[in-house]
């Protein structure tokens, strides 16, 4: 597998042309929705930008998080190449077709403010236009779809079949060119974290060690970062302030590192100086609560999805799958997963004390055949030594 399109320069720094994936990932997922639409017996399948194509159209746009008024639908015909329709302007289409591998052609329909309609007419025309307008077709995301739009794709008899869970159960499953990323990302959480543990001492302003180390992380090639930190008796995470550390503080810190457009997260609670009896006693229960949700995972190969309370505190354990998006697919909330190798997940527990605080410990984890395996704690030598 080759990265040549890290976005790591001489300097650490990136050039938005250059944000592709692996062509590795991209021939990947089409082979893996090709083979979708064969075994439910459809001619292809039509996915609505939404969370699958988040990563993958969004930032050919550069709308890193949102779309305004551009759509995308992205056809993968059974039998040939897929095609992503675009309601994008015209140079962004242009650099997209640079950036994207050969296999995935981008077609831009024009760009139109009434994107909504234009999307649905659109994506109907391509397919009479190429012989497709036949048999049926699954959709993913299709409940996200613009009312005029959904009305426009049926208006000349195509039959839609919505297969959006199986879509969303085929991206809990990752390769090793998806885990690289997640591992790393992973591993730069941890160390970001670490990093403002050893930097925080008395007076020092949260808000611009926070800037600080986020101009570390980007220098070493992340793209993204999310920090979230909650202090003293705060059960809630909020954003950095700069209201000055002081010694004897309790801070719990969450950080969500994106690289290579995949996510991973680090979260962990400590006291600036010396700790009281209290704080200590609520951080070692947090370690502890996380090992034993860990082993139990591990030991039984099932997890259940979603928020489960502790107590009538506020305290929770929080699983969910990782990868493309923090929260990478929309496994149903409170239902029971058999896990298979090469799932990724994150694991989050909080204690919650009214008189004390919150201690927050947060974990990304990838399935084996033996169980579960943290990434947080591998470096990238060990890493792509193991899994790659």
């Amino acid at each position: 597998m080759s990265y040549v399109n890290l976005p790591l320069l001489v300097r650490g720094r990136t050039i938005q042309d250059k944000y592709v994936f692996p062509d590795e990932i991209f021939e990947a997922r089409d082979k893996a929705v090709k083979k979708m639409a064969s075994e439910f017996g459809l001619e292809g399948i039509i996915v609505f930008a939404g969370s699958f194509l988040r990563g993958l159209v969004c930032y050919l746009n550069y709308q890193r998080n949102g779309f305004s008024y551009v759509n995308t639908m992205w056809i993968v015909p059974k039998e040939s190449g897929s095609v992503m329709l675009s309601t994008s302007g015209d140079r962004d289409i242009q650099r997209a077709k640079a950036a994207l591998p050969s296999f995935i052609n981008i077609v831009g329909i024009g760009l139109n403010l009434m994107a909504n309609d234009h999307i649905g007419t659109g994506t109907s025309k391509y397919l009479k236009d190429n012989g497709l307008l036949k048999g049926k077709w699954g959709i993913v995301n299709g409940e996200s779809i613009p009312y005029t739009a959904y009305q426009a794709l049926i208006a000349d008899g195509l039959q839609l079949v919505d297969v959006t869970a199986a879509f969303e159960d085929m991206k809990i499953i990752k390769d090793s060119n998806e885990l690289y990323p997640i591992s790393q990302a992973s591993f730069q959480a941890q160390r970001m974290v670490f990093d403002f543990i050893r930097l925080s001492k008395a007076g020092v302003v949260p808000i611009e060690l926070q800037a600080r180390l986020d101009r570390g992380m980007r220098m070493n090639g992340v793209e993204h970062t999310s920090f979230l930190i909650s202090r003293g008796k705060e059960t809630a995470f909020t954003i950095t302030d700069d209201t000055p550390i002081k010694n004897g503080e309790m801070i719990s810190l969450f950080y969500d590192i994106q690289f290579l457009h995949y996510h991973g997260a680090y979260g962990t609670t400590f006291v600036v100086g010396s700790g009281t009896k209290e704080q200590n006693e609520l951080i070692n229960k947090s370690k502890a609560l996380l090992d034993k949700n860990i082993e139990k995972i591990s030991s039984s190969m099932k997890a259940q999805i979603g928020y489960q309370s502790v107590d009538d505190f506020g305290s929770y354990v929080i699983v969910n799958s990782i990868g493309i998006d923090l929260v990478d697919a929309p496994m149903l909330d409170g239902k029971i997963y058999d896990l298979k190798p090469c799932m990724t997940l994150n694991i989050t527990v909080s204690l919650c004390d009214p008189n004390v605080g919150s201690a927050v410990q947060s974990r990304t984890a990838v399935v084996t055949k033996d169980g579960i395996t943290l990434l947080n704690d591998f470096g990238p030598l060990q890493l792509s030594k193991q899994y790659v």
